[in-house]
């Protein structure tokens, strides 16, 4: 591995995690890999501030890299916490930390303790799902999905993930009503329309030979049509898996057009921020030190990047929201604190005494809404 790389054996609960954090040759950018057993788990980009020395980047490296040691420490004990504790809903959320990270096993196991709590937790029934997909175990997926979709029919990503799983059984004609039925739903769903297009071109992967000329040019119209308004809806859509499996599919080369579509996108992508504030939240919840300032600070950043990225989403501007709340409640503290001060100077300071009973009164105000904004069924 390069001079410049960092690489950190880890052991957490009897696993040995792996953590290498190098420059990535020819772009402004460190990569941070987490292996278990030789295995990728998790892979971050973390672009280079402008500027940077040999020093500079040495500095940023050692950083970056002693970060993500820390955040991969700070998600088992915080599972801890909350394995003495436990909620549906918390369950959930580091079931969520566990998938987005690659924990497969660990993330089945907090989604089943959320639903042996609340046997209706959809969430949890959804992700149940979509991790027992990902350890293609497909019959319990499909079965688990299937409940979701009763409980919750409405649900796009549930008729996505159903036909996920029906895709990954080759059972096309399954996995494209599922898909259909999700763009029912949404017709924006650029994931959806990709993976309606993947069915598409497995139909010529796998029976070109029984079909017409006509209804091959159709397959191949509708692939060619779903992929791009998939491109379209979601740039990200249009990676080297994309340009090479429309290639393929161009020159008629089907089943490397198929295997290709389905590397396009990951098994799961979690969705929007959700990494990021559920974390935050549990540790606030659940964490022994509990939230600082500086945390909430970072927190807020890491929030505002997400949402110039997606400032669409409805939810992120309301966790942000949030999060300033917390840190009005830090600078309330420090003004109750420094009144108080003015206080034991001069007990009998007016304005110090009015000032701090309003701010304790603001104080109180703000613990109630953050209380109706973080902890579920409240508010």
């Amino acid at each position: 591995m390069d001079s410049a790389s960092l690489t950190s054996l880890i052991e957490i609960e009897g696993k040995n995690f792996t953590i290498a954090t190098t420059p990535v040759a020819g772009k402004n950018r460190l990569s941070s890999l987490i292996q278990l057993g030789g295995r990728s788990i998790s892979q971050r980009d973390f672009d280079l501030p402008e500027g940077l020395d040999a020093d500079g980047l040495k500095h940023y490296l050692r950083e970056t890299h002693r970060t993500r040691s820390v955040e991969l420490e700070s998600i088992f004990r915080l599972n801890k916490k909350i394995d003495e504790k436990p909620t549906a809903d918390a369950c959930w959320k580091i079931g969520i930390i566990f998938l987005s990270n690659g924990f497969y096993e660990d993330a089945r196991q907090k989604f089943q303790k959320s639903m042996e709590t609340d046997p209706n937790h959809l969430q949890s029934l959804k992700c149940y799902g979509i991790t027992l997909t990902l350890l293609e175990d497909y019959d319990a997926a499909l079965a688990t999905l299937n409940r979701a979709k009763d409980l919750g029919p409405t649900f796009a990503d549930i008729y996505y993930h159903l036909g996920n799983v029906h895709l990954y059984k080759r059972e096309l004609d399954e996995a494209v009503q599922c898909y259909l039925q999700a763009l029912q739903i949404n017709p924006r769903y650029a994931d959806a329309r990709l993976r309606l297009a993947t069915a598409c071109v497995g139909y010529l992967a796998h029976s070109s030979s029984g079909l017409t000329d006509v209804r091959v040019q159709e397959l191949s119209e509708r692939a060619k049509n779903e992929s791009e308004t998939a491109a379209t809806l979601n740039p990200k859509v249009r990676n080297r898996a994309f340009m090479m499996a429309t290639d393929y599919l161009k020159n008629r080369k089907y089943s490397q057009a198929f295997q290709t579509f389905l590397d396009v996108r990951p098994r799961y992508v979690p969705r929007i921020g959700d990494e990021i504030i559920f974390f935050f939240t549990l540790t606030l919840l659940y964490g022994s030190e509990g939230i600082d300032g500086q945390m909430t600070e970072q927190y807020i950043d890491r929030l505002t990047r997400v949402i110039e990225e997606f400032p669409h989403y409805a939810d992120l501007h309301h966790h942000l929201g949030t999060a300033y709340l917390i840190k009005c409640r830090f600078d309330a503290n420090r003004s109750m604190k420094e009144f108080k001060k003015a206080l034991d100077i001069n007990p009998q300071f007016q304005k110090a005494i009015t000032n701090f009973g309003d701010t304790e009164d603001l104080h109180k105000n703000i613990l109630t809404v953050l209380k109706k904004a973080i902890i579920p069924g409240n508010g």
